[in-house]
């Protein structure tokens, strides 16, 4: 490949990545504010029951009343050091919970919220971190994906609507 060609590959590479991150972005924050509009018709402890299951299949380990609410298995040794804390009252929402460390470098915060006969989730990525101390173990990332799981899982229609409102995802 000449000079020029090599440059112009690289050129057009680049901007092709650009391209794709930007769509993503748009992607990302367009489904924030769908899933951020959105309310289950259901009551929270529905929804809530059906969030654990999902984690527990994902993989993320569950403690106490949660982990056997899905027939998860705990371990004396791995319970105790686990960073899982399970369903309570939350200042921010009406509860939450948090996962241990699941098969990949990421844990869980669930928040949820009652509205009478609706509900509300969000699904808060925790990144793995050996100085989590420093920053209080505050998630930084929404887990937009689970969240859009958990919506086709109990309202595959509103799901469905989500989905068709959001801009195409890159190279799709």
């Amino acid at each position: 490949m000449t000079r020029p060609t090599a440059v112009l590959a690289a050129a057009t590479l680049a901007v092709s990545s650009c391209a794709s991150m930007q769509a993503e972005r748009a992607r990302r924050e367009a489904l924030t504010a769908q899933l951020d509009a959105f309310r289950y018709q259901k009551p929270l402890d529905e929804v809530w029951s059906e969030a654990r299951r999902l984690l527990f299949e994902k993989g993320y380990p569950l403690a106490g009343a949660d982990a056997e609410a899905v027939g998860q298995k705990q371990l004396f040794l791995g319970g105790l050091f686990s960073s899982a804390k399970d369903t309570r009252p939350d200042p921010a929402a009406t509860q939450f919970l948090e996962t241990g460390w699941g098969p990949g470098p990421l844990r869980y915060r669930v928040q949820g919220w009652a509205n009478g006969s609706s509900a509300r989730m969000v699904f808060w990525a925790i990144p793995e971190d050996g100085t989590e101390h420093g920053r209080d173990g505050r998630p930084t990332t929404r887990g937009l994906d689970l969240e859009l799981e958990l919506a086709r899982r109990l309202e595959p229609d509103a799901a469905a609507a989500i989905e068709a409102a959001l801009p195409p995802a890159p190279g799709g």
